[in-house]
């Protein structure tokens, strides 16, 4: 589908694999402090609608070329509602319930479910033996992970959580896949910025739903919460998630993936030096689960990419 785009430079794909392992890995953190005043929906909303603007006036600078047919903005919407609406808004909402470091381990599992959902699409890769090994592996991580919830039953909101963040994973690795295959926008800053705004615009609707604008109030929106919703607009989303869609496209689904590997362990280290967030036994061994599990199946996924 992307044969005709030109060769993509090393320094090009590094740069974007920096900038998404490292800033994704703090957003999680950023996403905790901005919970403090911002409900979980309106946060998102403002979030991508804000940055989506910020890079179709980007675009327009640049004289980024536009979509010149209804399916490469109907790519744009359809992904923007499967990776934003549901998938970033699953990681917002369970943060309430959910550890930092936590959330970002059990985001992890989307590159398993890449593995999955690739398997399943017509013509896609064949599932073989070390991608099922690879699965089971990171599904006993999982459990690991949720065991001390479900064993005591205290938290039942965490429970729900951890599942929420499980089928937001899924969401955002079907937009992933759909987004390398389908016709889309050439420029990648106008694909990210038509993504944004139409995720930003299916989260307004809602927070409507939920009722959060009720009992919203703008007022209580300052210092660190005002802060970070800055960072998530520049940096999170304007920055990352562009780099996120540049390396799909141009570098593959198989090194795009590889954030999961870092991002956990910034998150974890700064949710634990910065909200003195408890690192247990259980997410060591759960963390570590999930990320033998990448390990094992993202070598033959990056040899047979190149």
């Amino acid at each position: 589908m992307r044969d005709h785009l030109p060769p993509t430079s090393r320094l090009a794909v590094l740069s974007a694999l920096l900038i998404v392992y490292l800033v994704w890995g703090s957003t999680y953190l950023v996403i905790r402090i901005g919970l403090e005043a911002w409900p979980p929906a309106i946060m998102g909303a403002v979030r991508f609608t804000a940055a989506g603007c910020l890079l179709l006036l980007w675009a327009r600078l640049q004289r980024e070329p536009w979509p010149n047919a209804w399916p490469q903005v109907r790519t744009a919407a359809i992904v923007g509602v499967l990776m934003i609406c549901a998938g970033n808004f699953s990681v917002v909402w369970a943060e309430q319930y959910v550890p930092s470091g936590m959330t970002a381990v059990m985001i992890a599992t989307v590159s398993l479910w890449m593995i999955v959902l690739e398997g399943l699409r017509p013509g896609g890769e064949r599932v073989t033996l070390i991608k099922v090994l690879g699965v089971t592996i990171g599904l006993a991580g999982v459990a690991v992970l949720m065991s001390p919830e479900l064993r005591n039953g205290q938290n039942p909101n965490a429970v729900i959580g951890q599942i929420g963040l499980l089928l937001g994973s899924l969401s955002w690795a079907a937009g992933s896949i759909y987004t390398r295959h389908a016709p889309g926008p050439k420029s990648h800053i106008l694909s990210s910025a038509l993504q944004m705004l139409a995720g930003g615009f299916g989260l307004f609707l809602l927070a409507g739903i939920r009722g959060e604008f009720a009992g919203f109030e703008l007022a209580r929106v300052t210092g660190k919460p005002l802060w970070a919703i800055a960072y998530l607009i520049v940096f999170g989303s304007a920055l990352a998630f562009t780099a996120y869609i540049f390396l799909l496209h141009r570098a593959g689904p198989a090194l795009a993936s590889t954030y999961a590997f870092v991002n956990p362990v910034v998150a974890v280290i700064l949710g634990a030096l910065m909200l003195n967030e408890p690192v247990t036994t259980g997410l060591i061994i759960g963390a570590a689960l999930v990320i033998l599990a990448l390990l094992v199946i993202q070598p033959a996924k990056l040899r047979k990419q190149h």
